[in-house]
C-alpha cells in the first residue's frame, strides 16, 4: 500500500499535468478562430468537412479534459469548505489540529461522512459553548446512535438537524422529537434511561418540557458504553467503506493544498480558460464554426441529391 507522501507526490504529479493540459487547452481553442475562415462558404465542401471536423475535435478534448478535472475539484471544495468550517469553531492552530484530526478519526472509526462530522462538531460547538473534547464525544455517541438505529445517509441528515435544533433552544420540542424518534429510536432509548421511563412515556416529558439540552447530553453521554457495544456489533458495509476511501482523499487532497498550494494554480489555470472561452476571438471562431457545419451539412445533402439523381 502506497504511504501518504507517496499519495501527496501523486496528486501533485496529476496537478501538474492538468495545468499543462489547460495550457494545451487554450491552444486548441486558439486554433479555432484561424480554421473558423477554412468554413466559409466560399471554401470548397472536402476543406470545409476537414476544417469543421478539427474544430469539433478541439472541442471535445476540451469536453474530456474537464471532465479529468472535475473529480480534483469536487474533493477539493470539499476539503476547503471542511477546513473553513473548523477554522471558525476554534482559535490557535493546535485546536484546529485538534478538531481537524478528532472528527477525521470519529467520522473513519464510524464510516460517517467526513464533512457531516464536521458540521455537527462545529454547530454543537457554536451552540452549546461546550470544549472540543466534550463535544467531540457527543459526536460520536450522536453517529453510532443513528447507525444503530439504521437510519439511511438523508435520514441521520434530518436527525442531526432536528438534535441541533434541541440541543441550541435549550429545550427538546415535540417537532424535533418526532423527527428522532422515527430516525434515531436508539436517542430516545437512551433518554428513556436517563430518566428512568418507558421508551413510550419520553414523548410525554418532552410535551411537558421536561427535557432540557443539558439533560439531552448527559442522558446520550451515560449510553455511550451501551451505544458502543450496539455498534460494535454492526458489520461493515461497502458502502462504508468507500465513504472512508473519500475521508481519506479529502485528507490527503487538503493536506497537499496546505503544503503546496496547488488548487489554487488549479482554479486559477481554470479562470484562465473561463476567461478565454469568454474572448471575442473565440465567440467568433465557434459562430463561424456553426456556420461552416451546417454549410458543410448542405453540401453533402447536394451533393447526394446529385448522386441520386445520376444514378
Amino acid at each position: 500500500m502506497a504511504s501518504s507522501t507517496d499519495l501527496r507526490v501523486k496528486i501533485s504529479a496529476d496537478l501538474a499535468d492538468i495545468k499543462q493540459g489547460l495550457g494545451l487547452l487554450r491552444g486548441e481553442l486558439a486554433k479555432v478562430k484561424s480554421q473558423s475562415a477554412q468554413t466559409a462558404p466560399g471554401a470548397g465542401w472536402s476543406d470545409g468537412l476537414k476544417a469543421v471536423r478539427a474544430q469539433l475535435a478541439g472541442i471535445v478534448s476540451v469536453y474530456d479534459a474537464m471532465r479529468g478535472i472535475r473529480w480534483y475539484a469536487d474533493v477539493s471544495d470539499q476539503a476547503s469548505k471542511l477546513t473553513g468550517r473548523l477554522r471558525l469553531v476554534t482559535k490557535t492552530q493546535e485546536e484546529f489540529n485538534r478538531a481537524y484530526s478528532g472528527t477525521y478519526k470519529l467520522a473513519q472509526d464510524s464510516q460517517a461522512d467526513w464533512q457531516s462530522v464536521v458540521n455537527l462538531f462545529s454547530q454543537l460547538t457554536q451552540t452549546t459553548g461546550q470544549s472540543h473534547e466534550r463535544i467531540l464525544n457527543l459526536s460520536k455517541i450522536i453517529g453510532q446512535a443513528f447507525r444503530v438505529s439504521g437510519a439511511s445517509a438523508q435520514e441521520t441528515s434530518e436527525g442531526l438537524r432536528q438534535l441541533q435544533q434541541a440541543i441550541a433552544g435549550g429545550t427538546l420540542r415535540a417537532e424535533e422529537f418526532n423527527t428522532i424518534i422515527d430516525t434515531g429510536p436508539r436517542i430516545v432509548q437512551a433518554l428513556a434511561d436517563h430518566f428512568g421511563i418507558s421508551f413510550g412515556q419520553v414523548r410525554k416529558y418532552v410535551n411537558d418540557g421536561k427535557i432540557s439540552s443539558q439533560e439531552f447530553m448527559r442522558a446520550l453521554e451515560e449510553a455511550a458504553d451501551s451505544i458502543q457495544s450496539d455498534f460494535n456489533k454492526l458489520p461493515k458495509t461497502v458502502q462504508g467503506s468507500i465513504t472512508q476511501v473519500r475521508n481519506a482523499l479529502i485528507g490527503l487532497v487538503g493536506d497537499t493544498n496546505t503544503a503546496t498550494g496547488a488548487s489554487n494554480d488549479l482554479a486559477q489555470g481554470i479562470s484562465d480558460l473561463a476567461v478565454t472561452l469568454n474572448s471575442p476571438q473565440v465567440k467568433n471562431g465557434f459562430q463561424a464554426l456553426v456556420q461552416g457545419a451546417s454549410t458543410a451539412v448542405g453540401w453533402m445533402a447536394k451533393l447526394l441529391t446529385t448522386t441520386a439523381d445520376v444514378t
